[in-house]
């Protein structure tokens, strides 16, 4: 403990000297992870040392990167006790600013955006109050949302990629129409939608990627919905293709993207596009290899439904591709299944329907 405290003094005592804090710091994070101490060292008075250093050294890249690391420690709940309370002490002291402002001076360097990522997510995970704090430190949230954006196309591996997945999802969720829009007008659909191209083999980043693509979509003003289906169309198209064609199908990941292409297809537009380009037959081929999954089974029924609906010769053409046998199969498969069963009827009444040949004469 004694040489703990006497650390944290000369870390306060050398601020400037970039390699006293470096070597400190470094000491202290593997101190924290290795020996469960995180709440001593917060209460020693770590926090505001680490944002010192941050703020007095932006541009160092290894002091950026150990200060990000040490404060995804400190936030987190398998390190410290009460970690709500660490991510409120180190947000007063200007972590989030500090770190964001060392993230733009190191835009090249992925370790630092990949700690920086993690340790910006800690410090406001589950708190509208500390994700408003941050914006508004950084003079307005199109800021945040273009750091983010701008990090995703500058470092394209996975864990960079899921990071910032992550973070559009986690300030998406404030309840502001302008926040909603930044994202959005920063190209943040399409470029979510490049990193699942780019990765449609990880389970990982699929999950995280469709769910900030879901976030958007829903949190996106009505009169732009019809734009972001053209962002999300080839990505859906090229993704489902291999995995619907792939001895190994992958079921969480066809999950995820069918939960894309339900979202996206509830404006009218875009079922419109969808089915231009072929994507409605994708639906078929889902309840085949998607057959004993409940979770795909619900959401192919509802998509042939939504596209019969939209459309007579989708019903037409579902029906000629086996979509009634498929649904009825569905139906014995999960007979205990309340929304497969009604979702089922009404898709079979709605393929009678509009599945009628044309009458002659």
């Amino acid at each position: 403990r004694s040489k703990l405290i006497q650390t944290i003094k000369i870390l306060r005592i050398n601020k400037l000297d970039a390699k006293t804090q470096e070597s400190g710091l470094g000491y202290m994070q593997k101190v924290a992870k290795l020996l469960s101490c995180a709440d001593a060292l917060i209460d020693m008075g770590l926090s505001k040392v680490v944002v010192d250093a941050l703020r007095t050294h932006p541009s160092n890249a290894d002091i950026s990167t150990i200060s990000c690391s040490l404060i995804t420690v400190l936030t987190h709940i398998e390190h410290v006790k009460n970690a709500e309370k660490s991510a409120i002490v180190l947000m007063r002291f200007g972590a989030g600013q500090a770190i964001m402002k060392s993230m733009k001076q190191n835009m090249e360097t992925e370790e630092v955006q990949y700690h920086g990522l993690l340790a910006l997510y800690n410090l406001t995970y589950n708190s509208e109050r500390r994700r408003t704090a941050l914006r508004n430190a950084e003079g307005s949230n199109a800021e945040l949302a273009t750091l983010i954006v701008e990090i995703m196309k500058n470092h394209s591996s996975k864990a960079v990629q899921i990071e910032c997945c992550a973070a559009i999802s986690n300030f998406q969720l404030q309840d502001i129409e302008q926040n909603k829009k930044n994202f959005i007008e920063c190209q943040a659909v399409e470029t979510v939608a490049d990193a699942i191209s780019e990765h449609g083999k990880s389970e990982d980043l699929v999950l995280i990627a469709c769910e900030g693509l879901n976030i958007m979509y829903e949190s996106a003003p009505i009169p732009w919905r019809d734009r972001l289906g053209e962002k999300v169309k080839k990505m859906l198209k090229e993704q489902l293709k291999d995995n619907l064609n792939s001895s190994d199908s992958n079921i969480e990941i066809l999950r995820n993207l069918l939960s894309v292409l339900t979202t996206y297809s509830s404006h009218f537009e875009n079922r419109a596009k969808f089915i231009e380009s072929g994507l409605d037959k994708y639906v078929v081929d889902a309840f085949v290899v998607g057959e004993q999954d409940l979770k795909v089974t619900r959401l192919a029924l509802y998509l042939l439904y939504l596209f019969s609906f939209h459309k007579k010769q989708e019903a037409k053409n579902f029906k000629s591709l086996g979509a009634v046998r498929l649904v009825k199969s569905a139906m014995k498969n999960f007979r205990d299944d309340a929304y497969v069963q009604n979702q089922g009827r009404a898709t079979l009444q709605l393929l009678k329907k509009n599945g009628k040949p044309n009458r002659r004469g």
